[in-house]
């Protein structure tokens, strides 16, 4: 999957328990490593997880980065 397919599934996932949830899902996605190809040397850091998903970094170097060098 590529950022813009992960970037584009959350913008549609807007709702009203968004907020409420929120959290509940970032840690989600980091704990089983749905970016990353699964790969633990190659998962995202957490505090850029975090700060990605509340709009306080872009985390795009970072994650093009792992991108480029998890296995496929």
């Amino acid at each position: 999957m590529k950022l813009q397919d992960t970037e584009q599934a959350l913008l549609e996932n807007n709702s009203a328990a968004e907020e409420e949830s929120r959290n509940l899902r970032t840690k989600r996605c980091a704990k089983k490593r749905d970016w990353c190809e699964k790969t633990e040397n190659c998962c995202c850091p957490m505090k850029c997880i975090y700060a990605w998903y509340n709009g306080q970094s872009s985390c795009d170097y970072t994650i093009s980065k792992l991108w480029t060098t998890c296995p496929k």
